[in-house]
């Protein structure tokens, strides 16, 4: 029963991906950066698995142009980079014309997928701003009660004085020409004109 299983291919290029990730580990990667391979790759390949039935150099070629044509893999190739044998070891460096090249067979491939090679993809932002609370919701700002005509009033009426944060309530001990006198309820009093005087009660 082993040896039928270890003995029957691979069924298809994600398959051969993915031996060959777990049997070369600092070689091939499916995930993450990819790393330049060495030149001439395929030949070593296909000695160390020359033994292997469960792939042939056929799947091998194919499942290396497959990995190689990859956006992620073509975004690896950058001059000066070491490329890396099926051990890891580094082999010689990626060239400014390999580099060149494999930036234009990336370019090419994302066109050809629509998506625009200069156009940096956007990312969401991670700090989650509070969000703004609606107009609607804001509260009404109090009416406040209209202005008192000074000519109408008359010692004793209860009214309210303007000036500060909060309006002062007082009463009314002498009515002048242009002012009133008023004794609010800290005991002090004032003259104030008529403009910043509104009614005891009503917001």
């Amino acid at each position: 029963m082993e040896q039928t299983e270890s003995s029957s291919k691979l069924p298809d290029t994600k398959a051969v991906l993915a031996f060959l990730a777990e049997t070369f580990p600092q070689c091939f990667t499916l995930k993450g950066e990819a790393k330049p391979l060495k030149i001439g790759i395929f030949q070593d390949l296909a000695e160390r698995l020359d033994s292997d039935e469960r792939v042939s150099k056929t799947q091998l070629r194919m499942a290396l142009r497959h990995y190689t044509n990859a956006w992620r893999y073509l975004r690896s190739v950058k001059a000066g980079v070491a490329r890396v044998d099926l051990d890891g070891a580094d082999s010689i460096a990626v060239t400014d014309s390999e580099a060149e090249h494999a930036q234009t067979s990336l370019h090419e491939s994302m066109r050809k997928a629509g998506v625009d090679p200069d156009k940096k993809p956007q990312r969401k932002p991670n700090d989650k701003k509070a969000p703004r609370k609606p107009a609607a919701s804001a509260k009404p700002k109090p009416r406040q009660a209209p202005r008192l005509d000074i000519n109408a009033l008359k010692v004793g009426d209860d009214v309210r004085v303007v000036g500060g944060q909060r309006p002062l309530p007082g009463t009314v001990v002498a009515v002048d020409k242009d002012s009133v006198q008023v004794q609010l309820v800290t005991g002090m009093v004032m003259h104030v004109k008529g403009e910043h005087l509104i009614a005891a009660k009503g917001e």
